[in-house]
C-alpha cells in the first residue's frame, strides 16, 4: 500500500476517518481508463491543555481490520507516549476491582478463566500431538497478544494465583475459593475445572468475525499486529456485564447478542463466516470486499437522511444501546484521563487507542474540559483498486460477500434469542 500520511497543524475534520479517491495507473492499451484506488484514512489527533501541567492527549481512531502498516504506524505513534488507554472489552474484569470482591462474581471469573485455559490446552495437544509439561511451556507456545491474557486466566477471581495440575489426561485448574483455603463450602469452596463439561469442538474453532474478516479481505486483523502487552499500556474498557447492567435488563440482553455475534457464537455470525472464507478465495474477490468496505464506511459517514423508528420505544431502544457500546464506554475513558490528570505525578503524555467510532465523542468532552486539537496524522488503513475485469471466481466471491453480509445482518438479537 502506498504511503500517504498527512500531518496537519490546524485540526479541522470532525470525523475520524475519510476515504480518499484517486487514479494510481493507465491501462497498458490505449483507452484503457484509469485504475481509480480507494483508500480509507484514520485520525490520530493531539489534545493539549492550556494548562502545561496537564497531559497532552493523543487520540489515536483504529479498527479491527486494516493494512498490517497502518497498525505499524500507530505502534511507533503510541509507543513514544508515557501511557496508553486501550479498549478491549471482556466478559469479566480479570482483577478484583477496588473495594472488595463480590463472591458470585469472582466465582463467575474463575470458572471462565478455568475454561480458557482448558481451551488453550487443547488447541496445544491438537496441534502438538500431546499435553504441554507445564504452564510455561503453554505460555511460550502461544502468541504473544495471548500470552499475558492466558497468564492472567491462571488467577482466580479473588486474584489469587490457581493451582494448575497436568496430567497425560489433560489439565486440572483448581481455586481454593473465597477463603484461599483448601476445602471449604459455600462461597469458600473449592472451584474445579474438573467439574465443567468437556471442551466442544465449536469452542476450538471459535474465531470473532473480525479475524474472518480480516483473512477474507487479505488484510490484517488488530489483535495480531499490535502489541498492547506493554509496561505503558493498559486496559480501559468496561465489561460485558457492566455494559448489560446499565442497558437495563431487555436491552441488556440484545447488548450481550450484538458482542456474541461479533465473537463469531451466534448461527448468523458463524453461517457469515462459511460465506467469507469463500470471499478470500481469490485476490479479486478480496480487493472487491476491500471496496465494499471503504466505500460502505464513507456511506454512513455522510448519510443524513435517517428514517426515524415506527414506534418510540424503537428510539429510546436504540438511545440505550448506543448508551451502553459507546457512551458509557467513553465516559470510563475520560475518567481515567481526569484521574491520571490530577494524581501528583501525572503522565506528560496519555494516549487512547480506541475504535473511530467512539473518539468525536471522548473529543467533545476533552474540549469541555479545557483540551484543544493541535495536531493531525491521518495514517491509511484500507486500500483497494478496481478491478477492471472479474474471473468467475471471483463472482463467486462477490455473491458470497452479499450473503455474508445479509447472513450478519438478519442474524438480529430477537432472532438469537429464540434460537438460544
Amino acid at each position: 500500500m502506498r504511503e500517504c500520511i498527512h500531518v496537519s497543524s490546524t485540526p479541522a475534520s470532525s470525523s475520524y476517518l475519510h476515504v480518499q479517491r484517486f487514479a494510481c495507473g493507465q491501462g497498458n492499451t490505449p483507452g484503457q481508463p484509469h485504475i481509480t484506488a480507494r483508500q480509507l484514512d484514520l485520525l490520530t489527533r493531539e489534545f493539549e491543555h492550556a494548562d502545561a501541567a496537564k497531559p497532552r492527549v493523543t487520540l489515536c481512531a483504529t479498527s479491527h481490520i486494516a493494512e498490517a502498516a497502518f497498525y505499524a504506524n500507530i505502534q511507533a505513534h503510541l509507543d513514544g507516549l508515557d501511557l496508553v488507554l486501550y479498549e478491549g472489552v471482556r466478559e469479566h474484569r480479570d482483577v478484583p476491582a477496588a473495594g472488595g470482591v463480590d463472591p458470585a462474581a469472582a466465582a463467575a471469573v474463575t470458572s471462565h478463566n478455568q475454561r480458557w485455559l482448558m481451551i488453550l490446552v487443547e488447541r496445544f495437544r491438537k496441534r502438538e500431538g500431546r499435553q504441554p509439561e507445564d504452564l510455561e511451556e503453554l505460555l511460550e507456545w502461544l502468541p504473544p497478544r495471548v500470552r499475558t491474557w492466558a497468564w492472567w486466566a491462571a488467577h482466580d477471581g479473588w486474584g489469587r494465583r490457581q493451582e494448575v495440575r497436568f496430567s497425560p489426561r489433560g489439565i486440572e485448574v483448581v481455586s481454593l475459593g473465597a477463603d484461599g483455603q483448601p476445602g471449604g463450602t459455600g462461597e469458600a469452596a473449592d472451584i474445579s475445572s474438573g467439574d465443567q463439561p468437556r471442551i466442544r469442538n465449536r469452542e476450538l474453532r471459535l474465531s470473532s468475525l473480525f479475524s474472518r474478516s480480516a483473512s477474507a479481505l487479505r488484510i490484517a486483523d488488530q489483535t495480531e499486529h499490535i502489541d498492547v502487552h506493554r509496561d505503558r499500556w493498559r486496559p480501559c474498557d468496561r465489561t460485558v456485564t457492566e455494559m448489560c447492567e446499565h442497558a437495563g435488563p431487555e436491552v441488556g440482553l440484545a447488548v450481550r447478542q450484538v458482542i456474541q455475534r461479533l465473537q463469531g457464537r451466534t448461527f448468523g455470525a458463524q453461517a457469515a463466516a462459511l460465506a467469507l472464507d469463500v470471499v478470500g478465495l481469490t485476490a479479486g474477490t478480496a480487493n472487491a470486499a476491500r471496496i465494499v468496505l471503504i466505500e460502505g464506511l464513507d456511506a454512513a459517514i455522510n448519510e443524513t437522511d435517517v428514517e426515524p423508528g415506527d414506534e418510540a420505544q424503537d428510539d429510546e431502544d436504540a438511545a440505550r444501546m448506543q448508551s451502553a457500546i459507546v457512551d458509557f464506554r467513553n465516559q470510563h475513558v475520560i475518567d481515567e484521563i481526569l484521574r491520571e490528570s490530577a494524581s501528583s505525578s501525572p503522565p506528560r503524555t496519555i494516549g487512547v487507542l480506541y475504535g473511530a467510532a467512539h473518539m468525536a465523542g471522548i473529543e467533545s468532552v476533552l474540549r469541555s474540559h479545557g483540551y484543544r486539537g493541535v495536531k493531525d496524522t491521518w495514517y491509511p488503513a484500507v486500500r483497494a483498486t478496481d478491478a477492471l475485469t472479474l474471473s468467475p471466481r471471483d463472482v463467486v466471491g462477490l455473491v458470497a460477500t452479499k450473503l455474508a453480509m445479509r447472513l450478519f445482518a438478519a442474524d438480529a438479537p430477537d432472532d438469537a434469542a429464540a434460537s438460544s
